[in-house]
């Protein structure tokens, strides 16, 4: 079931109507969790008129619903959310660097591509990303798969359940993080 009303602000933070909880975590909901923002189609997450795109918001709004969220706004300090305006906003290139410095005082933990599709396998939120120091990074929604990573992203071109390849080509030295 789609989530109505997808705000089409980026900056606007929603509130999704399939959510998972911690204690709560499956492969199925998972998928019905990433699949209600419907990526692929949703004005929210399309390329805006300056040519910037979504992807951070799409990760933002996954996170949101697994309840381990990651902000679009924080405080620079802490990594602490923070009320839209009252922060940094976070770039795709800022969710990498929150990740590398805050993830695990929030629950992330850094894993291989294995580890990673592993555990989105079993329902765990997971994500994969990539900084990039001369220019835009991009960061997507690991899904479960186990024949190959299997991503949702928004960004260049949005989708739903592509091969990581789609998303990243031959990008080296991508970082994968996984929660609980």
């Amino acid at each position: 079931m789609p989530t109505p009303n997808l705000p089409a602000d980026a900056w606007v933070e929603i509130t999704p109507t399939v959510t998972s909880l911690s204690s709560n975590r499956s492969p199925d909901l998972y998928t019905q969790v990433c699949k209600q923002f419907d990526v692929g189609h949703s004005p929210r997450y399309q390329r805006n008129v300056k040519g910037f795109t979504m992807c951070n918001i799409f990760l933002w709004d996954v996170t949101v619903a697994m309840h381990c969220e990651i902000p679009h706004w924080v405080d620079p300090t802490t990594g602490s959310k923070t009320l839209q305006g009252k922060g940094a906003e976070l770039s795709a290139n800022g969710v990498c660097d929150w990740l590398a410095t805050h993830a695990s005082k929030f629950g992330w933990a850094l894993c291989n591509e294995a580890r990673a599709m592993d555990r989105a396998t079993q329902g765990f939120p997971t994500c994969v990303v990539w900084k990039n120091p001369g220019g835009i990074g991009h960061v997507a929604v690991v899904l479960p798969g186990t024949d190959y990573c299997h991503i949702a992203q928004a960004g260049g071109t949005n989708f739903f359940d592509q091969p990581l390849v789609k998303g990243f080509g031959g990008i080296p030295n991508l970082l994968f993080y996984t929660h609980d």
